[in-house]
């Protein structure tokens, strides 16, 4: 399914040893973090369009 369904019963888990805040805190900080690590990235440099060859006369 996805990263969330399979995330589920771990935070569920996490949830039920210690307290609904510390299970939810990951939710928070892990797609902040990512946001930060994702503004490093750069768009792919656009393809070179190849001009085409004409026969040898």
């Amino acid at each position: 399914m996805s990263v969330g369904g399979l995330a589920a019963p771990a935070l569920g888990a996490l949830a039920d040893s210690t307290s609904l805040r510390t299970a939810l805190m990951p939710l928070i900080i892990l797609p902040a973090l990512s946001g930060l690590l994702l503004r490093g990235l750069r768009d792919p440099a656009p393809e070179r369009q190849s001009t085409p060859h004409l026969p040898a006369r």
